[in-house]
Protein backbone atom coordinates (compact mmCIF):
# COMPACT_ATOMS: atom_id res chain seq x y z
CA UNK A 1 0.00 0.00 0.00
CA UNK A 2 1.51 3.38 -0.87
CA UNK A 3 1.77 6.46 1.52
CA UNK A 4 -0.59 8.50 -0.44
CA UNK A 5 -3.28 5.75 -0.23
CA UNK A 6 -2.53 5.16 3.54
CA UNK A 7 -2.91 8.94 3.90
CA UNK A 8 -6.61 9.05 1.92
CA UNK A 9 -7.90 6.23 4.03
CA UNK A 10 -6.42 7.04 7.59
CA UNK A 11 -7.58 10.82 7.30
CA UNK A 12 -10.90 10.28 5.22
CA UNK A 13 -12.67 6.82 5.95
CA UNK A 14 -15.44 6.34 3.47
CA UNK A 15 -17.97 7.78 5.83
CA UNK A 16 -16.47 11.06 6.11
CA UNK A 17 -17.69 12.00 2.68
CA UNK A 18 -21.19 13.80 2.37
CA UNK A 19 -23.67 13.39 -0.76
CA UNK A 20 -23.48 17.63 -1.02
CA UNK A 21 -19.86 18.25 -0.63
CA UNK A 22 -16.99 17.82 -3.43
CA UNK A 23 -15.00 14.82 -2.09
CA UNK A 24 -11.45 16.92 -2.94
CA UNK A 25 -12.99 19.91 -0.19
CA UNK A 26 -13.56 16.75 2.17
CA UNK A 27 -9.87 15.28 1.73
CA UNK A 28 -7.57 18.41 1.48
CA UNK A 29 -9.73 19.82 4.84
CA UNK A 30 -9.52 16.11 6.37
CA UNK A 31 -5.71 16.19 6.20
CA UNK A 32 -5.19 19.65 8.20
CA UNK A 33 -3.90 21.73 5.82
CA UNK A 34 -5.41 25.16 6.53
CA UNK A 35 -7.79 26.14 4.22
CA UNK A 36 -7.50 23.95 1.74
CA UNK A 37 -10.77 23.71 1.36
CA UNK A 38 -11.57 26.51 0.72
CA UNK A 39 -8.55 26.47 -2.11
CA UNK A 40 -10.09 23.89 -3.43
CA UNK A 41 -14.11 25.07 -3.49
CA UNK A 42 -12.21 28.15 -5.23
CA UNK A 43 -10.38 25.72 -8.07
CA UNK A 44 -13.51 24.09 -8.61
CA UNK A 45 -16.04 27.08 -8.79
CA UNK A 46 -13.40 28.39 -11.60
CA UNK A 47 -12.87 25.26 -13.66
CA UNK A 48 -16.96 24.94 -13.78
CA UNK A 49 -17.16 28.37 -14.95
CA UNK A 50 -14.50 28.44 -17.27
CA UNK A 51 -16.77 24.88 -18.38
CA UNK A 52 -19.69 26.90 -18.54
CA UNK A 53 -18.17 29.92 -20.91
CA UNK A 54 -16.90 27.34 -23.05
CA UNK A 55 -20.18 25.83 -23.43
CA UNK A 56 -21.89 28.81 -24.42
CA UNK A 57 -19.50 29.16 -26.82
CA UNK A 58 -19.44 25.98 -28.18
CA UNK A 59 -23.68 25.74 -27.82
CA UNK A 60 -24.15 29.31 -29.25
CA UNK A 61 -21.88 28.76 -32.35
CA UNK A 62 -23.73 25.14 -33.16
CA UNK A 63 -27.25 26.95 -32.32
CA UNK A 64 -26.46 29.44 -35.45
CA UNK A 65 -25.18 26.89 -37.91
CA UNK A 66 -28.51 25.03 -37.31
CA UNK A 67 -30.58 28.47 -37.37
CA UNK A 68 -28.61 29.10 -40.38
CA UNK A 69 -29.51 25.52 -42.05
CA UNK A 70 -33.54 25.78 -41.16
CA UNK A 71 -33.19 24.04 -37.44
CA UNK A 72 -33.12 26.47 -35.21
CA UNK A 73 -34.79 29.72 -34.56
CA UNK A 74 -34.16 32.59 -36.62
CA UNK A 75 -33.23 35.05 -33.98
CA UNK A 76 -29.95 32.53 -33.16
CA UNK A 77 -28.46 33.05 -36.60
CA UNK A 78 -27.86 36.81 -35.62
CA UNK A 79 -24.03 38.07 -35.39
CA UNK A 80 -23.19 41.50 -33.49
CA UNK A 81 -20.65 43.74 -34.76
CA UNK A 82 -17.99 41.58 -33.24
CA UNK A 83 -18.88 38.50 -34.92
CA UNK A 84 -20.51 36.75 -31.50
CA UNK A 85 -23.93 34.88 -32.08
CA UNK A 86 -25.69 36.66 -29.20
CA UNK A 87 -28.64 35.13 -30.11
CA UNK A 88 -27.43 31.95 -29.96
CA UNK A 89 -26.13 32.54 -26.33
CA UNK A 90 -28.33 34.37 -25.26
CA UNK A 91 -31.34 31.01 -26.03
CA UNK A 92 -28.29 29.07 -23.96
CA UNK A 93 -28.41 31.22 -21.16
CA UNK A 94 -32.27 31.38 -20.60
CA UNK A 95 -32.04 27.20 -20.70
CA UNK A 96 -29.38 27.10 -18.15
CA UNK A 97 -31.30 29.10 -16.32
CA UNK A 98 -33.84 26.48 -16.18
CA UNK A 99 -30.96 25.06 -13.39
CA UNK A 100 -31.68 27.61 -10.98
CA UNK A 101 -35.24 26.95 -11.00
CA UNK A 102 -34.77 22.95 -11.00
CA UNK A 103 -32.05 23.48 -7.94
CA UNK A 104 -35.18 25.60 -6.05
CA UNK A 105 -37.79 22.38 -6.44
CA UNK A 106 -35.58 19.44 -5.81
CA UNK A 107 -32.12 21.29 -3.68
CA UNK A 108 -30.91 18.03 -3.07
CA UNK A 109 -30.98 16.38 -6.61
CA UNK A 110 -30.18 18.59 -8.65
CA UNK A 111 -26.41 18.37 -9.50
CA UNK A 112 -27.39 14.42 -9.64
CA UNK A 113 -30.21 15.17 -12.15
CA UNK A 114 -28.31 17.11 -13.72
CA UNK A 115 -25.69 14.96 -14.73
CA UNK A 116 -27.85 12.01 -15.26
CA UNK A 117 -29.50 13.91 -17.81
CA UNK A 118 -26.49 14.82 -19.78
CA UNK A 119 -25.13 10.48 -19.53
CA UNK A 120 -28.92 10.28 -21.29
CA UNK A 121 -27.84 13.04 -23.40
CA UNK A 122 -24.46 11.32 -24.61
CA UNK A 123 -26.16 7.65 -24.28
CA UNK A 124 -28.91 9.26 -26.89
CA UNK A 125 -26.24 10.11 -29.28
CA UNK A 126 -24.40 7.39 -29.53
CA UNK A 127 -27.40 5.79 -29.95
CA UNK A 128 -28.46 7.80 -32.58
CA UNK A 129 -25.14 6.64 -34.44
CA UNK A 130 -25.47 3.23 -33.70
CA UNK A 131 -28.96 3.53 -35.48
CA UNK A 132 -27.84 5.36 -38.02
CA UNK A 133 -24.76 3.07 -38.87
CA UNK A 134 -27.48 -0.36 -38.93
CA UNK A 135 -29.47 1.83 -41.36
CA UNK A 136 -26.58 2.75 -43.59
CA UNK A 137 -26.10 -1.60 -43.62
CA UNK A 138 -29.59 -2.03 -45.05
CA UNK A 139 -28.55 0.11 -47.65
CA UNK A 140 -24.97 -1.71 -48.18
CA UNK A 141 -27.49 -4.90 -48.51
CA UNK A 142 -29.81 -3.39 -50.76
CA UNK A 143 -26.91 -2.28 -52.74
CA UNK A 144 -27.74 1.46 -52.46
CA UNK A 145 -24.56 1.84 -50.72
CA UNK A 146 -20.53 0.87 -51.30
CA UNK A 147 -19.31 -0.45 -47.65
CA UNK A 148 -15.75 1.18 -47.01
CA UNK A 149 -13.04 -0.99 -45.62
CA UNK A 150 -13.13 1.00 -42.40
CA UNK A 151 -15.53 -1.09 -41.01
CA UNK A 152 -17.36 -1.41 -37.43
CA UNK A 153 -16.34 -4.64 -35.77
CA UNK A 154 -18.96 -7.39 -35.79
CA UNK A 155 -21.76 -5.23 -36.68
CA UNK A 156 -24.54 -5.47 -36.90
CA UNK A 157 -24.14 -7.29 -33.60
CA UNK A 158 -22.24 -4.99 -31.64
CA UNK A 159 -24.89 -2.16 -32.63
CA UNK A 160 -27.43 -4.30 -31.19
CA UNK A 161 -25.20 -5.31 -28.14
CA UNK A 162 -24.50 -1.42 -27.78
CA UNK A 163 -27.74 -0.67 -27.64
CA UNK A 164 -28.98 -2.91 -25.37
CA UNK A 165 -26.39 -1.22 -23.11
CA UNK A 166 -27.51 2.12 -23.31
CA UNK A 167 -31.27 1.11 -23.12
CA UNK A 168 -30.08 -0.63 -19.38
CA UNK A 169 -27.99 2.56 -18.68
CA UNK A 170 -31.40 4.42 -19.03
CA UNK A 171 -33.72 2.39 -17.56
CA UNK A 172 -31.48 1.97 -14.16
CA UNK A 173 -32.46 5.73 -13.29
CA UNK A 174 -36.03 4.33 -11.97
CA UNK A 175 -34.45 2.58 -8.93
CA UNK A 176 -33.84 6.00 -7.15
CA UNK A 177 -35.87 9.34 -6.89
CA UNK A 178 -33.63 11.36 -8.83
CA UNK A 179 -33.45 8.90 -11.49
CA UNK A 180 -37.06 9.02 -12.10
CA UNK A 181 -36.99 13.04 -11.80
CA UNK A 182 -34.31 12.62 -14.53
CA UNK A 183 -36.81 10.16 -16.85
CA UNK A 184 -39.58 12.83 -16.40
CA UNK A 185 -37.59 15.70 -17.68
CA UNK A 186 -36.15 13.71 -20.67
CA UNK A 187 -39.26 12.59 -21.83
CA UNK A 188 -40.24 16.22 -21.81
CA UNK A 189 -37.37 17.36 -23.21
CA UNK A 190 -37.96 14.33 -26.19
CA UNK A 191 -41.29 15.27 -27.00
CA UNK A 192 -40.28 18.99 -27.43
CA UNK A 193 -37.47 17.81 -29.61
CA UNK A 194 -39.52 15.63 -32.34
CA UNK A 195 -42.11 18.74 -31.97
CA UNK A 196 -39.08 20.74 -33.36
CA UNK A 197 -38.07 18.39 -35.96
CA UNK A 198 -41.76 17.88 -37.41
CA UNK A 199 -42.31 22.02 -37.31
CA UNK A 200 -38.77 22.71 -38.98
CA UNK A 201 -38.17 19.66 -41.03
CA UNK A 202 -39.31 21.41 -44.03
CA UNK A 203 -37.66 24.17 -44.00
CA UNK A 204 -34.12 22.47 -43.36
CA UNK A 205 -31.51 23.27 -46.16
CA UNK A 206 -27.94 22.32 -45.40
CA UNK A 207 -26.38 24.09 -48.37
CA UNK A 208 -27.45 27.46 -47.06
CA UNK A 209 -24.83 26.98 -44.20
CA UNK A 210 -22.17 25.94 -46.88
CA UNK A 211 -22.78 29.41 -48.52
CA UNK A 212 -23.18 31.75 -44.86
CA UNK A 213 -19.78 29.73 -44.23
CA UNK A 214 -18.38 30.60 -47.84
CA UNK A 215 -19.36 34.06 -47.33
CA UNK A 216 -17.80 34.86 -44.01
CA UNK A 217 -14.77 32.99 -45.25
CA UNK A 218 -14.67 35.43 -48.17
CA UNK A 219 -15.40 38.87 -45.78
CA UNK A 220 -12.41 37.41 -42.90
CA UNK A 221 -9.69 37.20 -46.22
CA UNK A 222 -10.45 40.49 -47.52
CA UNK A 223 -10.78 42.21 -44.47
CA UNK A 224 -7.89 44.63 -43.88
CA UNK A 225 -4.77 43.73 -41.38
CA UNK A 226 -4.23 45.71 -38.81
CA UNK A 227 -0.94 44.09 -38.13
CA UNK A 228 2.24 46.26 -37.97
Amino acid sequence: MSARSCCWRWSCPHTSYLKDQSPFVTFFSGIGVPYAGDIIQVVILTAALSSLNAGLYATGRTLRSMAVAGEAPRVAAGLNKHQVPVGGIIITSALGLLGVVLNALVEKDAFEIVMNLAGIGIAGTWGAILVTHLAFLRRVQEGKEVRPAYRMPWAPWSNYAALAFFTIVVVSNVTNPAGRWTLVLFAIVAVMMVAGWYAVRGRIRGDLLDEVLADEVGKAASAPSHEA
